[in-house]
């Protein structure tokens, strides 16, 4: 239109906005014109488009209505369909058991088939049926497809019947004796397989040690009636039933656990504390004080034996009331020696399992027994000075027929016996001047009843102890003639009585001393010097001048 324009004159050109106006007048007439002859149209035309909005919008909302029907529909089919294939199913699974009846009776009768084998104690059977009832029933449920009712109940009674059975083979195992029968047994507990292998290791424990527990329990009784018998007893109870767990253990599964280990201590230390319980002394009660007959200090202990004066077992200055002596240990050397062996015959079995005990309870044993050799020692000085204080000191009638004895072959002996050395063979017959004084027979007597017992226990180290002990109690008995002098000599012009005193305190020293120290190199298994023992006593007797009958005018 512009390449037209272009090409018009001017004139034209000039006129051109004119005729566009015109044409643009006549246009918009035409247009008023066909708008008013089509109003009618258009108006009916809107009417049915609104008409048609309206049904749409209705049919809409009936159309989402419908949807949600569908969706619940589409649900309640679906479970339909699950319903009727369960149905289905059940239908197939009741003609497959009805199929099959003969076999589901006999899975019926196989708890009650359990139940009487476990009661007859044939556990091999019951456990062979509890496996094929689970295979059985196993089997049946994969035919069936899923797991009945029925198939549930007969399960459910397997089972209660496996755990029947294994209670049962608990309970056996803690009161089974043949060791073959205990392994057996263990065989089906494994069977079962209710659990792992540690704790089949701690019920073997618990089993095989409810034994044990109620013999212990026996035993603390029985050491509340007899000490001895009951710890006797207690130790029998190591070395034989508690060894035998053990060892079974041991046998069975190869090791000694911890679990094993710490219950075979504790049984030890069960032992100790009952050994520690009976054989510990109360030291108020049992205490054995030194025995002296006259209230004095260490003063009257020479000045040149300083060694004396610092021994703590001297105890010069201390005093008894007479004839007491402290109370008797409950249990002798000889009962105290049988436990001791029975104590180390315990102990040397248990060392096969690692368990070696006595050097625990060997002290204990020491104590007790220096406790009862101190009694009979503290006995023999109390009754040495209870002899003295009633002596009529007069020579025997024993040892006055021993001298007419002796004056019918040899008319030059004395009225008065030279004491000579017990270890010289010319002295032998003189040993029997030890019977002019009966107080001291019986006082080497009562020694001799100290050195048996210490020789009845079987340990070198009480043996070691027996000349310090005799030494201290050898110096106390020369503290009792010390007071016995002073007291009872001094008081006396009896010129008899004073030889006789001197006599005794010469055959204390020339002939009791020598005759304990030839009875412990006798005994004794190593170097025993009695110079170095017994130097004391004699050297603290000749300070004194016991035997002289001047020193007692």
């Amino acid at each position: 239109m512009i390449k037209s324009l272009s090409q018009l004159p001017l004139d034209r050109l000039a006129k051109e906005p004119a005729v566009l106006q015109l044409k643009l007048e006549d246009l918009n007439g035409a247009l008023e014109e066909a708008v008013v002859d089509n109003c009618s149209v258009l108006l009916s035309s809107s009417r049915c488009l609104t008409y048609v909005e309206g049904d749409v919008a209705s049919v809409a909302s009936r159309l989402s209505g419908l949807q949600q029907s569908l969706s619940q529909l589409k649900e309640r089919l679906q479970v339909f369909m699950d319903i009727s294939g369960r149905a289905s199913s059940t239908h197939a699974a009741l003609q497959l058991l009805w199929a099959m009846q003969e076999t589901v009776t006999e899975l019926m009768a196989l708890p009650a088939m359990i139940r009487n084998c476990c009661k007859a104690r044939l556990y091999s059977e019951a456990l062979d049926l509890a496996v094929f009832a689970r295979e059985q029933l196993v089997s049946l449920g994969a035919r069936c497809r899923r797991e009945e009712p029925l198939l549930r109940v007969i399960g459910r009674q397997v089972e209660e019947e496996r755990i029947a059975c294994h209670a049962a083979l608990l309970q056996e195992l803690g009161t089974a004796e043949n060791f073959a029968h205990i392994v057996k047994l263990l065989g089906h507990l494994r069977r079962v397989g209710f659990f792992p292998e540690d704790h089949l290791r701690r019920q073997f424990i618990d089993r095989r040690g409810a034994s044990v527990s109620a013999l212990k329990s026996a035993v603390e009784t029985q050491c509340a009636n007899d000490c001895v018998r009951g710890l006797c007893s207690a130790a029998s109870l190591l070395s034989g039933a508690i060894l035998e767990v053990v060892t079974q253990y041991r046998a069975i599964f190869g090791d000694l656990h911890m679990s094993i280990a710490f219950w075979l201590r504790m049984q030890v230390t069960w032992f100790l504390l009952l050994v520690h319980r009976n054989l510990t002394l109360s030291r108020r009660k049992h205490r054995n004080e030194p025995l002296a007959c006259h209230r004095g200090d260490s003063r009257s202990v020479p000045p040149l034996m300083t060694s004396l004066k610092d021994k703590a077992w001297l105890h010069v200055g201390a005093q008894l009331p007479e004839g007491r002596v402290g109370e008797e240990p409950p249990l002798d050397a000889a009962s105290l020696s049988s436990l001791y062996r029975h104590t180390q015959h315990a102990a040397c079995c248990l060392r096969r399992v690692g368990a070696y005990f006595f050097p625990a309870v060997v002290p204990v044993f020491e104590h007790y027994l220096h406790s009862v050799l101190q009694h009979k020692g503290n006995v023999a000085l109390s009754r040495l000075h209870q002899d003295l204080r009633c002596y009529s000191w007069d020579s025997s009638a024993l040892f006055r027929s021993l001298l007419e004895k002796c004056e019918e072959v040899s008319h030059d002996a004395g009225p008065l016996v030279k004491f000579s050395s017990v270890c010289d063979e010319s002295g032998a017959s003189e040993r029997f001047a030890l019977l002019r004084h009966p107080p001291l027979c019986t006082f080497m007597n009562e020694l001799l009843k100290v050195l048996n017992a210490a020789l009845d226990f079987p340990l070198f180290t009480v043996v070691t102890a027996l000349p310090t002990m005799f030494k201290r109690i050898l110096l106390r008995g020369a503290y009792i003639l010390e007071s016995i002098r002073r007291d009872v000599i001094e008081q006396t012009t009896d010129k008899q009585t004073k030889d006789e005193f001197a006599s005794l305190c010469q055959a204390y020293v020339n002939i009791l001393l020598p005759l304990l120290v030839a009875d412990l190199r006798s005994v004794l298994n190593f170097k025993f010097v009695p110079e170095a023992v017994f130097s004391d006593v004699k050297d603290w007797v000749e300070q004194q001048r016991l035997y002289e009958t001047s020193c007692c005018v």
